[in-house]
């Protein structure tokens, strides 16, 4: 597991805890945090090595996206921290980001 040693985020992180499933090759459960215009991190019992092909499914936005592994970082009781990078931007994901960033600025 590689960890991260330098701020590479162009992006400002919105939180966004919701349930996702991701797919290296099975289907895996996970808990999103936060969420960006060019990524998204999750907690897992899974961990996953940095340049990892992903598909990622965000459950309550019936919405699908593909992605790379960043990096992941232990944390504590056997769960990992998994950063990922979209491999490209899908105009479902804008409007994701766009409610999310509305409703923690009402």
């Amino acid at each position: 597991m590689a960890r991260r040693t330098t701020e590479r985020r162009n992006a400002p992180r919105r939180e966004y805890r919701a349930p996702i499933f991701f797919r290296p090759s099975a289907l895996h459960e996970a808990t999103a945090l936060d969420i960006s215009d060019e990524g998204l991190t999750f907690v897992t019992d899974r961990p996953l090595e940095p340049g990892t092909a992903l598909e990622l499914f965000l459950v309550n936005k019936n919405v699908q996206l593909v992605g790379t592994v960043r990096d992941c970082l232990p944390i504590a009781d056997g769960q990992v921290r998994v950063g990922v990078d979209f491999d490209k931007l899908e105009p479902e994901l804008v409007e994701v980001l766009t409610l999310a960033w509305e409703r923690r600025n009402e």
